[in-house]
């Protein structure tokens, strides 16, 4: 049944197939990080990046044994800049769910389509479609439905994860146009060894700076180094064996296929998140988390229709 499964993808085009990696990538993301709260009010935002990548760092390194696969990237300087925007979107993200509500934060990450479309445009020229255009849109009125945003009301500080939208959105792009060649095992194991060197660092600093008495909101942010219950070390391990696969599959997904199309299919990120959240963390549906998904939903459909007609025309 796997390879079955397996010569029906590879028959796919490459749109499809990168598709297909999104959604699959990021579901798993969005179950994924929603463990986070967890923990967060026992291990310190660098130590879990830190104890997160060592893992993953271990894992790929076992895969790449196995399968004879070289980690070592082909263009040394284009994976260290796509790293360095990673790194950054990162961070920020991470680092301003401690003191920002989650909506403001993650409607701002989620500006990375946005940001991509934007990007296409001006840096290489990418002719965009209404359709696509529509669809951006679309999705990110979904976002903001699906957040709530409206009921936060705009903070100064929002600005940060739009900046980590940016980064994500650069860190893309570089992917696509400078990075397709890669092994996508080589983009990941730069990346969780870029972000666990950070934490480290991150953590140590912070270790000896002993910030007394941080809020409950900045703790997160702001904890050093602690010794961590082992039951949180199996939940960072299980975290870090699932963002090696997501990321892996995201490489590859913005590798095949021009990003300006794929991008879209990051909104499965929030739909994945708002499900697992209601059925394990017992959250709740409004009529707006619904309506959210249904236009994030629909934007889907319309870049597919998009990407559908372009490669008829092609043919």
């Amino acid at each position: 049944m796997f390879y079955s499964i397996t010569a029906f993808f590879s028959q796919l085009p490459p749109q499809r197939q990168s598709a297909v990696l999104l959604i699959f990538a990021l579901s798993m993301l969005g179950i994924c990080d929603s463990f986070v709260q967890a923990f967060s009010d026992r291990v310190g935002l660098g130590q879990f990046h830190f104890i997160r990548s060592i893992f993953a760092v271990i894992c790929i390194v076992i895969i790449a044994r196995i399968g004879h696969i070289s980690l070592v990237p082909r263009r040394w300087g284009m994976v260290l800049v796509r790293t360095l925007f990673m790194v950054c979107a990162m961070m920020l993200f991470f680092s301003v769910l401690s003191f920002l509500p989650s909506a403001i934060a993650g409607a701002g990450l989620f500006t990375a389509p946005v940001f991509t479309l934007l990007f296409s445009a001006l840096f290489f020229g990418t002719k965009i479609g209404w359709r696509r255009i529509a669809a951006i849109i679309c999705g990110t009125a979904g976002v903001i439905l699906v957040l709530d945003v409206g009921e936060a009301g705009f903070q100064p500080l929002a600005i940060l994860p739009i900046i980590a939208g940016a980064c994500y959105a650069l860190a893309i792009l570089m992917t696509s146009h400078y990075c397709q060649h890669e092994n996508p095992f080589s983009l990941v194991i730069v990346f969780f060894i870029a972000i666990g060197g950070t934490g480290l660092l991150t953590s140590l600093l912070l270790t000896y700076l002993d910030v007394a008495n941080p809020t409950p909101q900045a703790a997160f942010l702001l904890r050093g180094w602690q010794v961590i219950a082992f039951s949180d070390v199996l939940i960072i391990a299980m975290m870090a064996l699932t963002t090696m696969v997501s990321i892996v599959m995201m490489a590859r997904a913005y590798q095949i296929s021009e990003s300006s199309y794929s991008v879209v299919y990051e909104y499965s990120y929030l739909v994945s998140a708002a499900l697992f959240g209601w059925l394990y963390w017992q959250g709740d549906f409004s009529l707006f988390t619904i309506a959210g998904m249904i236009l994030i939903f629909m934007a889907g459909v319309i870049v597919t229709l998009a990407s559908a007609e372009k490669a008829n025309v092609e043919s």
